[in-house]
């Protein structure tokens, strides 16, 4: 699967899609309510996406689902302050530092 962020690739983390270009990543279905009620991401592969760092992409750009190519449309968490971006049918696109 391809980013929908950046140029670079999807690869399967435990419960989502990481991208290694700009530390995105991605989760299907209800994968990220899982991890966020299980709690664990510090020590995993994932931890990587807790602190965004500067990967040279444009955040405020809308993106497109990695399984149908169309425009996620873009929603506050709870009342979290992070905006995430979201496929109905497929999935939710997190950014660099937003699962943090």
């Amino acid at each position: 699967m391809n980013c929908p962020r950046c140029p670079g690739e999807l690869r399967p983390v435990g419960p989502a899609f990481l991208c290694r270009g700009c530390e995105g990543c991605w989760f299907e279905g209800d994968k990220l309510e899982a991890v966020l009620s299980d709690g664990e991401v510090v020590g995993t592969p994932l931890a990587v996406t807790l602190i965004g760092d500067d990967h040279g992409v444009v955040l405020e750009s809308s993106v497109t689902c990695p399984r149908c190519a169309r425009v996620m449309f873009r929603y506050e968490y709870g009342d979290s302050g992070v905006d995430l971006d979201a496929c109905p049918q497929h999935g939710v696109w997190l950014d660099d530092g937003e699962l943090g």
